[in-house]
């Protein structure tokens, strides 16, 4: 278990998680290419603290074999 690499996977999942939380609550959408924008933006967003959040488990699992 890499303790550095699992503190960088979670500093980059809380800016994950405060970029979301913009895209979803903050941004007013202005028309249907706004709406159309955020939802890309949404989405990919989540994938990748999916993505993130799947790499810290795979981390935490290698320390505790």
């Amino acid at each position: 278990m890499d303790a550095v690499k699992i503190d960088k996977l979670q500093q980059k999942l809380k800016k994950l998680k405060e970029d979301l939380h913009y895209w979803e609550v903050e941004f007013q959408p202005s028309g249907n290419m706004g709406k159309w924008g955020r939802s890309v933006r949404v989405t990919t967003l989540t994938s990748k603290i999916k993505d993130t959040e799947d790499k810290i488990r795979e981390e935490l699992k290698k320390g505790y074999k």
